[in-house]
């Protein structure tokens, strides 16, 4: 029961925030109980729900946001970010909407890239954010700094052209960044990574991670969110 009164008590304050308002209210549940078994006999608080009450208490209720910004870390700490170092570091430059000069200061980059299982993501992802550069600028600096890279690009290229998402970057990157972000999760669930792993780099809920893995048909291990039978 706290659980659900939890999920209402969010419902109400979504609702909330959707009015217009800036600021979430307080909201205090309250359960009429007329069951066979008294006292009653399940638990009342929300604590009393996992196997680890303790550890909840101090990682979910009694601290602060779990937050990693990117622009607060340097680049020589990023790269030392095992698998998740490039993402990290695309998701970093990308906050600034160009990525020719970076690559061009950073050539390593782009093979380090080509190693990971997102790499098909970070392609789409830079040539949806690039701001300042035309896709054949992008295309001209690769075959500079990496020419035997130039290929998988111009494919992600044409691709990206078929779906109309180069000409539509224009009407705003958010939608674009989206996309390139259900793209890279979507390949490191081909590649069987785990869901929780994959929260936690591309910076999104599990429920999210869940929801992007029931649009990937060729990813059958739905039974490793812990909501899934």
């Amino acid at each position: 029961m706290p659980f659900r009164m939890l999920d209402y008590t969010c419902a109400l304050m979504k609702q909330h925030l959707a009015q217009g308002h800036k600021k979430i209210p307080c909201i205090e549940g309250l359960v009429i109980y007329s069951g066979g078994k008294s006292p009653y006999p399940a638990p009342t608080e929300i604590l009393e729900c996992f196997d680890h009450p303790a550890l909840a208490k101090q990682i979910m209720f009694g601290s602060k946001l779990g937050l990693v910004d990117l622009n607060q870390i340097q680049e020589r700490v990023l790269a030392q970010h095992d698998d998740a170092d490039i993402l990290e570091l695309l998701l970093r430059q990308g906050s600034k909407g160009t990525f020719v000069e970076w690559l061009r200061a950073h050539p390593d980059v782009l093979e380090k890239l080509f190693a990971r299982s997102y790499k098909n993501g970070g392609i789409f992802y830079m040539f949806i954010v690039e701001r300042e550069y035309e896709p054949k600028e992008i295309l001209d600096l690769i075959d500079e700094i990496a020419p035997d890279k130039k290929e998988a690009f111009m494919t992600a290229a044409q691709q990206l052209m078929q779906e109309g998402r180069l000409e539509g970057r224009l009407e705003g990157r958010q939608e674009g960044v989206q996309l390139t972000r259900e793209s890279v999760v979507k390949n490191m669930l081909s590649d069987g990574m785990e869901p929780t792993r994959i929260a936690k780099l591309a910076s999104l809920s599990l429920e999210e991670v869940e929801k992007i893995a029931q649009q990937a048909s060729n990813w059958p291990h739905q039974d490793l969110f812990p909501n899934k039978a």
